[in-house]
């Protein structure tokens, strides 16, 4: 029997690990939820089933159909439902055959798993690992260099004692901690009252305690069971409801750490004070002579000759005559044109301005306090209602961005004058008018 391919990860930007010291937490529940909200949220999302004794990703994304050949005859394709690529054991073997394997059997599992499958390009790859810490964590953390690791907890004083466990081993694996989040947080009624089935909330304080971000709560709701079952998770059947909102709120959160943790951003923007009235309609770079500030467009150093897009994307300039590698208004096809839905320029346009050159040449102006006040991270949104919390009411009106960081190929994270530093803004959201407002006349 011939060798799988060594795996081919060289398109995928992240990878994280969702992970649970034990099992009967819902962390293979938390992984296809935040698989399915990151796509929701524009990012192109992998998700890979290696919890190899228990593989449920397949039945909880509808199709445990087998996967397909890829063009090179050498790896097949994975599956896609609700905008993830995911694919599972459970896609590849019968539906009633026992995985009986020791450690070794499992960690070859994996490493065949993730070369016989061609991921193509994706943003993030999110990792449904096997619960504990035995040969499966030692040898995805040993094989793959993970971007980060997603804890999952409930309540109850047992799990947060095995999770203190889990997060030790991948400490000693040099693997960042994204956070903890704790699942099964409590059930609020119809009525609005609330009630912490599973004993009061223990994970902010275990959290703080481990010396870990506490990335929120996901409380019981009564549509994640049925969303399994039927293999339209929640967060895609009812992103609104509790449950959705949660891991919206989560997913965010986890990417604004991972952009903190992660190694050097692709793009940084360093803010700058200037002048009153003072206005830079186009980014530096865009034409001959541009109008942008000397050495604002935060694009690498390079005096703007590639794209933002270009940037993230890995690609050349191309030699069009024009602004470099950007599409034309109406979308250009040729090897270095930018997607509508991306960025193609990210600039300082005043004192208090973010301006943004799409893809297909529209523009958008994000004044610096409708961003700040428009933070979407858990600190600024109640996790549950979606509401602002008070504390977005005495964010100064000078608020000033300090530095703007791509986050992939998918979002911007500001760090502000405030001190604030965790809310990231898809590029979906900055497109949609997430703090918009209407250039100086």
């Amino acid at each position: 029997m011939a060798a799988p391919p060594a795996p081919d990860l060289s398109g995928i930007r992240d990878i994280i690990a969702v992970h649970s010291a034990k099992g009967g937490v819902g962390k293979s529940t938390t992984a296809v939820n935040l698989a399915v909200t990151l796509a929701r949220l524009g990012l192109r999302v992998a998700l890979l089933d290696a919890d190899i004794h228990g593989p449920s990703i397949a039945h909880m994304m509808g199709s445990a159909a087998r996967p397909s050949v890829a063009p090179d005859g050498q790896r097949v394709l994975p599956l896609e439902k609700h905008g993830v690529h995911y694919l599972s054991l459970a896609n590849v073997v019968e539906d009633d055959a026992p995985v009986i394997w020791r450690g070794p059997m499992v960690a070859g599992a994996l490493q065949q798993l993730l070369g016989a499958v061609d991921w193509g390009d994706a943003d993030v790859l999110l990792l449904d690992m096997p619960p504990g810490t035995g040969d499966a964590l030692l040898g995805v953390g040993q094989a793959l260099t993970l971007s980060g690791v997603v804890v999952v907890t409930t309540p109850q004083e047992m799990s947060l004692s095995d999770t203190r466990r889990g997060v030790r081993a991948f400490e000693k694996l040099h693997v960042p901690i994204l956070g903890l989040l704790e699942n099964m947080s409590g059930f609020v009624c119809d009525c609005g009252e609330r009630a912490d089935i599973f004993g009061p909330s223990h994970g902010a304080e275990a959290a703080e305690h481990l010396g870990i971000p506490f990335l929120g709560r996901v409380p019981i709701d009564a549509a994640v069971v049925p969303g399994g079952d039927s293999g339209v998770p929640v967060a895609a059947s009812h992103p609104d409801g509790p449950a959705g909102r949660a891991f919206e709120g989560i997913a965010r959160e986890a990417l604004a750490r991972l952009a903190v943790s992660g190694g050097a951003a692709a793009v940084k923007l360093d803010w700058r004070k200037l002048n009153a009235g003072e206005f830079h309609a186009q980014a530096p770079g865009d034409h001959e002579g541009g109008a942008g500030a000397d050495g604002d467009s935060g694009n690498g150093g390079d005096g703007g000759k590639r794209s933002l897009a270009d940037r993230l994307l890995g690609r050349k300039k191309v030699d069009d005559g024009g602004a470099a590698g950007g599409a034309t208004a109406g979308g250009a096809t040729d090897a270095g044109a930018v997607p509508a839905d991306q960025p193609a320029a990210v600039w300082q346009a005043a004192d208090d301005l973010l301006g943004i050159r799409w893809g297909d040449g529209k523009q958008t102006w994000h004044g610096a306090y409708e961003l700040r006040t428009a933070c979407p991270c858990a600190a600024c949104v109640e996790e549950w209602t979606g509401k602002r919390l008070p504390s977005v009411d005495q964010v100064p009106r000078d608020v000033r961005p300090v530095s703007f960081q791509s986050v992939g190929r998918y979002a911007l994270l500001p760090v502000w004058s405030d001190g604030h530093r965790t809310g990231m803004f898809t590029f979906k959201d900055l497109r949609n008018g997430t703090g918009a407002v209407s250039p100086p006349a």
